[in-house]
């Protein structure tokens, strides 16, 4: 719309501010979401090599030392 050289008619421009506001809605309502429940991810240690699953449960024995 914004490419031609016709002048913008104003229907077409509040009809793109209508859009642009309901756009701004929906992503606002999802970042509100995300952020009231942290994502928790559960990785299953199997696949990760062997000398990297030691030094992770090396980490938390010093952390639960602690």
């Amino acid at each position: 719309m914004l490419k031609d050289e016709k002048p913008l008619d104003a229907d077409d421009l509040k009809s793109l501010i209508s859009e642009l506001q309901h756009f701004s809605v929906e992503t606002t309502d999802q970042m509100s979401k995300r952020e009231d429940k942290p994502e928790v991810t559960n990785i299953d240690p199997t696949r990760l090599p062997p000398a990297y699953r030691g030094r992770i449960t090396k980490y938390f024995q010093r952390l639960s030392e602690k």
